[in-house]
């Protein structure tokens, strides 16, 4: 039973970034949870976070962060969902996001990039001791085990490992951050993954791009900051 009590919807009641009381879990801030579940850890039964958030702007979290929250949930028996459905594949220069620390956690969600945008699929997997709680036929849905998508998840798992799509953004990722830093903004970046939100931009390239067509990108990118830039002042000064 999760005494969150923040509602994320009708119909998942409980489900949230605060713990009763209202004390919120931000993101990034492992005494926040060692405080939640020092005081409720016998009544959580898991911790869910993307691992680099997504919409909120691509935040990547501290360095130790994820080992943390690994070491925090075991110690008080709570289990650690991993959503790598936008981070997941390469797109941070790791195959998982989480690998960035070599942690392992109880499940794992994804989506998006797991078909190569194929098919539309979600997949989780998770721990011996988690997913052996399901019996045949308690998780299920109408297309569970669709053939046509496990394949082109087959498939497209495939690539990005033969074609070591992960490596390659692991060296393009930083250069195309540093190059963004140039612009006059700060760059929030994590492999090929960045993010707009509010006043941010968000860049996430096929892992597969040309690296003439991703500079050209980035150029186009600087123009058009520049236009908007320009654009402005001409407002501010019109009489």
């Amino acid at each position: 039973m999760l005494i969150i009590d923040v509602d994320s919807g009708p119909f998942i009641p409980g489900i949230g970034s605060s713990v009763a009381g209202g004390k919120q879990v931000r993101f990034g801030n492992a005494e926040d949870l060692e405080a939640a579940l020092q005081t409720h850890g016998s009544e959580i039964a898991a911790f869910m976070i993307e691992t680099v958030e997504g919409n909120a702007g691509t935040v990547v979290p501290p360095d130790g962060y994820l080992t943390a929250v690994r070491q925090l949930c075991s110690k008080y028996n709570v289990l650690f969902i991993a959503d790598e459905i936008q981070c997941g594949f390469g797109r941070t220069g790791y195959f998982m996001a989480y690998d960035c620390e070599g942690v392992k956690p109880d499940i794992v969600v994804l989506g998006k990039s797991l078909t190569g945008g194929a098919c539309p699929m979600g997949l989780t997997l998770g721990s011996r001791e988690a997913m052996g709680l399901f019996k045949p036929g308690q998780f299920n849905s109408t297309f569970a085990g669709n053939p046509l998508a496990s394949a082109c998840a087959i498939a497209a798992v495939d690539v990005i490992i033969d074609e070591k799509l992960t490596e390659r953004a692991f060296r393009l990722g930083p250069k195309t951050s540093s190059y963004s830093k140039t612009m006059g903004g700060p760059a929030n970046a994590e492999g090929y993954m960045s993010q707009q939100y509010g006043d941010r931009i968000r860049v996430a390239p096929a892992l597969t791009i040309e690296e003439v067509d991703l500079w050209q990108a980035v150029d186009e990118i600087e123009r058009a900051l520049d236009d908007i830039s320009s654009i402005e002042e001409e407002i501010v000064g019109h009489p």
